[in-house]
């Protein structure tokens, strides 16, 4: 008896260990994809929250390492590899400084592909390349918990996180053959051009691909959307809290900053040829740490990070030019047809700024924060909000001011100070019982009143929410007319 039960437990360990084969085999054949450069691994994923499970492909190279004389050029297509390479971890961020320490890896064009099922029906998904934020200095597509996929796998879409270079790495200028500019913009292209010719493989159709961005992602869509090299590769944009004439996002002093730059690492500020030596000698982690260390410095107008975007104007070398001219002068004349773009902002976004000691734009900010009188501004920090609100002596300030959330809470209850229109007065500048005083009628009014604001924009009606984004686009845009002084700013369309 014992040695009869011995052979079955036997014959059921052989049979469990060949379905267990079987599954393995099954799970594994259906986890690998051919792209164009070789074949990747994924894995199944839970979704979260109720959502469907999905499958998960990331760390894909879409294009070359950008190492050695490629440093600051485009990227080149990604170099062939054999056998299946292994897509169920991130890849590596591009160089950055996070927390006072360098880190990431030049090797870092990779993408992470999420898709709602490997069995495509007949007419493929819909497909959204999302880019990160991060001022252009940071970001990568690994930050999950911002960016996941979970919603959008669950409504079949397949989403694609592309990593691109930054700060110095993605945006050092010298208008010169080997530094030209904008390699970030070109890696967000590159990406495009991937997702294109792969699409079809994770069961996405690239005839319905989005390009979408947050901050100093939409910023990136929107350059792209300019560049000729665009044309094709998305066929609507949605540009989150990020435009091309921001300006924050462009400058025309880059081969002031990479000169800079040059100097810092030991080499010369002044001969270009000699500069954009040491920049392509330099080791990465000292060009990044040198770059971080003029992040936020005061010397450069509203772009606090000195690395944005820059026109091209070295010769033409064969080598991809993404702004030829300034964007504002690329939108009123694109050089590709437009495509449609969804663009918005959210409530008091740049209040979070104000608290930055010395930051040009600085007064803007506390502006729009009392003209819009939006709650979003009682979210922040106490420091935030104590440097965001009118002191003693500035425009709009009456008297010395308490500092901190509590005092605000308590002007915007009364509907005094914090609203911009001073003590006894509407915000919409009546006194009480009275007619509107002359020059008071530039604030934006309460929720629900018609709206007009400063500079005949035209702007009518604004939603309250947004009140604050739009009052800081105005007052910089007046203030710091762009990219040309002598012409009027373009805030926005009439009517």
């Amino acid at each position: 008896m014992p040695t009869a039960v011995a052979e079955r437990l036997a014959a059921s360990a052989r049979l469990c260990l060949c379905l267990l084969a079987l599954l393995v085999l099954r799970c594994v054949d259906g986890q690998v994809v051919a792209v164009s450069s070789g074949s990747v691994r994924g894995v199944r994923v839970d979704g979260l929250g109720g959502a469907r499970d999905y499958w998960a492909f990331r760390g894909i190279r879409y294009a070359a390492p950008p190492v050695g004389d490629l440093r600051f050029k485009a990227p080149r297509p990604a170099v062939p590899w054999e056998g299946v390479a292994d897509a169920t971890v991130e890849g590596s961020r591009c160089p950055q400084v996070l927390d006072g320490s360098v880190v990431g890896s030049e090797d870092c064009l990779n993408v992470n592909v999420y898709t709602p099922t490997l069995d495509c029906p007949a007419d493929g998904y819909a497909v959204i390349v999302f880019f990160y934020g991060g001022s252009l200095s940071e970001g990568s597509n690994s930050n999950v918990p911002y960016f996941g996929p979970d919603f959008l796998v669950h409504n079949d879409v397949v989403l694609v996180l592309p990593n691109y270079r930054v700060g110095a790495l993605g945006f050092l200028n010298l208008d010169t053959r080997g530094v030209p500019g904008n390699a970030g913009i070109k890696d967000g292209l590159a990406a495009l051009r991937w997702v294109r010719d792969n699409a079809a493989a994770f069961c996405g159709d690239s005839a319905r691909v989005t390009a979408m961005g947050q901050s100093a992602g939409a910023k990136l869509v929107a350059f792209m959307a300019l560049a000729e090299g665009s044309r094709g590769l998305f066929r609507a944009a949605i540009q989150m809290s990020g435009t091309a004439v921001s300006p924050m996002a462009y400058t025309e002093r880059h081969v002031e900053r990479a000169l800079a730059l040059a100097e810092r690492l030991g080499g010369s500020g002044e001969d270009a040829a000699a500069a954009e030596r040491t920049l392509l000698q330099a080791d990465w982690r000292a060009l990044t740490g040198q770059a971080a260390d003029m992040l936020n410095s005061t010397g450069w107008g509203l772009n606090y990070n000195p690395f944005v975007a820059s026109p091209e104007g070295r010769p033409a070398d064969g080598e991809e030019v993404v702004l030829s001219r300034d964007p504002e002068s690329l939108l009123r004349d694109p050089p590709v047809p437009r495509v449609p773009t969804l663009t918005g902002v959210t409530s008091a976004e740049g209040i979070s700024f104000s608290h930055r000691e010395g930051r040009p734009g600085g007064r803007c900010i506390r502006l729009a924060c009392r003209l819009s009188n939006h709650r979003s501004c009682l979210k922040m920090s106490h420091r935030h909000v104590g440097r965001g609100l009118p002191q003693r002596g500035e425009a709009g300030g009456h008297g010395r001011q308490p500092d901190g959330a509590a005092a605000v809470r308590r002007r915007v209850r009364r509907g005094g100070d914090g609203q911009g229109a001073g003590r006894g007065h509407h915000a919409d500048g009546r006194r009480p019982g009275g007619d509107r005083q002359p020059g008071q009628g530039q604030v934006l009014p309460g929720r629900g009143s018609q709206r007009r604001l400063p500079g005949g924009t035209g702007i009518r009606k604004y939603p309250s929410p947004n009140s604050f984004s739009l009052s800081l686009s105005v007052c910089l845009s007046l203030s710091h007319p762009y990219p040309h002084p002598t012409r009027p700013p373009c805030v926005a369309a009439p009517g």
